[in-house]
């Protein structure tokens, strides 16, 4: 249920909200140098970028980090999880104002994904009052989460000015960030942020461009030990839902 309602939003926001396509006529060969440039940074991975000893950093981490910082930590997951299923089947009743109420409460929890979807029904208008100051801070908090989705929307607002002052190469950071972590997915979300992101490299210059290869790498450093965490949450969270799977059957 949950895959089905974020196509629908996907679709939904990112026809709206996508960066335009522009033609690039003297910029091939320095665009081409600086993709293959930033394919081969992107292709060190994740892991490479992480240390090990960094564990006392974890007690400054929030949000989803909470969880795993507790020796609750799986009973939280495994609890938000069940909020997340009951916010989503009342959103799937078009139960907008009381499904809105579910997820901010999670959200606030700790959800990344409960804080993606306050962003979204904050930019649509849907169970509250349409508030792009507000999509963009909640977005925001789900892409720190390492949202991909989140991220991709937080790009193509600052592209696009809503609810934030514009900023191209902020846009290009993010977009960035969403295409890396969603690494070999192939949804249509996924395909649609890496053509957004295609689109906004063809607008910069090589110098824009080396700005926003910075942005990532110091990015992805300041939150190496946030990345951990997310690695762990995930391996947790997607064993929830095998073991889910498997009582159903």
């Amino acid at each position: 249920m949950r895959k089905t309602i974020f196509t629908a939003l996907v679709l939904t926001l990112c026809l709206a909200i996508s960066v335009p396509a522009y033609a690039a006529k003297d910029k091939k060969t320095e665009e081409k140098k600086f993709a293959d440039d930033f394919e081969e940074y992107r292709s060190l991975g994740i892991g490479l970028l992480l240390k090990e000893g960094q564990e006392h950093l974890l007690s400054g981490m929030e949000d989803n980090s909470q969880a795993l910082r507790t020796e609750k930590g799986a009973a939280n997951i495994v609890e938000l999880s069940a909020q997340l299923d009951e916010a989503f089947a009342i959103y799937a009743e078009e139960k907008y104002e009381e499904a809105f109420e579910k997820f901010i409460t999670t959200a606030r929890a700790g959800s990344a994904e409960a804080q993606e979807m306050v962003g979204m029904m904050f930019a649509q208008g849907q169970g509250t009052k349409q508030d792009d100051v507000q999509a963009l801070r909640w977005l925001e908090r789900a892409a720190q989460n390492f949202q991909p989705l989140a991220m991709h929307h937080v790009g193509v607002r600052y592209f696009g000015g809503q609810g934030v002052k514009r900023d191209v190469l902020n846009a290009a950071k993010w977009l960035s960030l969403s295409v890396e972590f969603y690494g070999d997915d192939t949804s249509d979300a996924s395909e649609r942020a890496r053509q957004d992101l295609k689109n906004m490299m063809a607008r910069l210059s090589l110098r824009e461009q080396r700005q926003v290869q910075n942005a990532v790498r110091e990015w992805r450093t300041e939150n190496k030990a946030g990345i951990k965490i997310w690695e762990r949450t995930k391996s947790q969270q997607e064993q929830i839902e095998q073991q889910k799977a498997g009582g159903q059957q």
